[in-house]
């Protein structure tokens, strides 16, 4: 019994794992197409670039979602600090500003430390 259950949860996180991931490649590719569109604006571009890449990293949660059974191997990288902190404030700073908010970021000093970028994101 608990086989036939875990076989059905697993069709089931497999079906909608695809349903999920349709669309979102759906939008990749639209950002994609404005992203090497040449009157896209830089600064525009700097938003789809961080768009495709939150894209890429919900596809590969998915990706992760099917092999829960499997464990991710741990992804152990040099990890700069600023560069890492300055990715997750472009993450956020659409919805800071649109409630009014200013992110200032200021580093005294470059640390780098090893870990799994993804998670630290």
């Amino acid at each position: 019994m608990k086989f036939e259950k875990m076989e059905t949860v697993s069709q089931l996180a497999a079906s909608i794992s695809h349903e999920v991931r349709n669309p979102l490649t759906v939008v990749r590719g639209f950002l994609q197409l404005v992203h090497e569109h040449s009157d896209t604006p830089e600064d525009c571009k700097t938003y789809t670039s961080l768009a495709i890449a939150e894209a890429d990293r919900a596809s590969e949660i998915i990706n992760e979602y099917l092999t829960f059974a499997r464990p991710h191997p741990e992804v152990e990288l040099p990890l700069d600090l600023e560069q890492e902190v300055q990715k997750c404030v472009e993450i956020i700073r659409p919805l800071a500003n649109k409630q009014g908010i200013t992110i200032e970021t200021a580093f005294l000093h470059n640390h780098t430390i090893t870990g799994d970028p993804h998670k630290f994101q």
